[in-house]
């Protein structure tokens, strides 16, 4: 089970990797249910501080 999960994560970040690799700040949420990844999804813009930045 954990290999397969592991497979599918890499698969998914792979899918998304041109769009990552452009990030200067983000984070990748990817949902599992039932030991299968149902969705990714990148976010562009995280807290470091009080302010919001985008990238």
């Amino acid at each position: 089970m954990r290999d397969k999960l592991t497979s599918q994560l890499v698969t998914e970040i792979r899918s998304q990797a041109a769009e990552i690799e452009r990030l200067q700040h983000g984070q990748i949420v990817l949902k599992i249910q039932d030991g299968k990844v149902v969705s990714g999804q990148i976010i562009k813009g995280w807290r470091a501080d009080s302010n919001k930045r985008e990238a």
